[in-house]
């Protein structure tokens, strides 16, 4: 790249930057009337008080992980610091966004040219959902950042010959990304078909193998941590989370329109929808289930039978 270009590479990422930070002050001004300024529900209200936790020396808490746990736990940091400022949460979610704006320009401009990673990287940063998002203290900031990442990575790795340590970088951010998202853990298949045939650069078999074993590897080193933590605290080998089944139900359940709908009604709150999922599922099948302890004092639960998934999907298991 020519001195120009980098010169006009660097006013781009400028001058996006400062609309990204622009659009995101403009929308929290224009928020701060609504009653979703001071009113956190559902998850929100968990992420700020389970970060609050977290801040004031709690750690590790106890049990299996229910919900996600990695942006709780950078709230968690950031209280450390400022205390259990809402606000200061919502700071944090507009740099997530700008930085997630940065990371998808990186991206497109490796993958398609400047052209279409600029207008890339303006739709989505005035995009109003993401927008309005980020103003509350939902995770969907800090997957869309990491989501970025990964597209950036993998951009990069397209571009030049392989690097262990960009493999295990890529293996990081994925599972980073699954702690926020468990469903990320399935693009894992693509990362790594793509590794192995879609990459362009001529391999041996050895090379492909070793590949994918770096990316693998960078993910255990994520989750692996969060897996003897699970099973320390709360007897079970689970990976990242027990929301499974009730997630699964929910949707794709008979009663699914695409919407959140909560297993019991008016009870919308995560401890409510861990509780509800026992109890369903234990009438369902008329027997009890050996529960494992979840962080919020309540259990890992199966899905009603209508999901027809086995009780292991949850980490619970019949009592004989």
């Amino acid at each position: 790249m020519s001195r120009r270009e980098h010169s006009t590479a660097a006013l781009s990422v400028g001058l996006l930057a400062v609309i990204a930070v622009a659009a995101r002050v403009a929308h929290l001004w224009s928020f701060k009337d609504s009653v979703y300024w001071s009113l956190l529900l559902g998850d929100a209200a968990r992420y700020h008080a389970w970060g609050a936790e977290i801040a004031a020396g709690d750690w590790l808490g106890e049990g299996v992980f229910y919900q996600s746990p990695l942006y709780p736990y950078v709230l968690g940091l950031l209280y450390k610091l400022t205390g259990p400022s809402v606000m200061a949460a919502r700071v944090l979610n507009l740099l997530l966004g700008v930085g997630a704006t940065l990371l998808l320009y990186v991206a497109a401009t490796r993958l398609c040219g400047q052209r279409v990673g600029w207008l890339t990287a303006m739709l989505f940063t005035l995009n109003p959902s993401v927008l309005f998002h980020e103003g509350l203290l939902q995770k969907s900031s800090l997957g869309l950042c990491l989501f970025c990442g990964l597209l950036a990575t993998l951009a990069g790795l397209s571009r030049r010959p392989r690097r262990t340590r960009d493999d295990v970088w890529l293996g990081v951010l994925a599972g980073l990304f699954a702690l926020v998202r468990e469903n990320a853990f399935l693009l894992l298949p693509v990362l790594l078909a793509w590794m192995q045939f879609g990459s362009g650069f001529n391999l041996t078999r050895a090379q492909r193998a070793a590949r994918g074993l770096s990316v693998v590897a960078g993910l255990l080193l994520v989750l692996l941590p969060v897996l003897a933590r699970n099973h320390s605290f709360g007897g079970q080998w689970v990976l990242t989370t027990a929301q499974f089944g009730p997630n699964l139900w929910i949707g794709n359940g008979a009663q699914a329109n695409g919407t959140y709908i909560p297993l019991v009604a008016e009870h919308g709150t995560p401890a409510h929808e861990q509780t509800d999922a026992k109890t369903i599922a234990e009438q369902a099948a008329g027997r009890a289930f050996r529960r494992a302890r979840s962080r919020d004092g309540g259990r890992c639960e199966l899905l009603p039978p209508s999901a027809q998934i086995g009780v292991t999907g949850c980490g619970c298991s019949h009592r004989s």
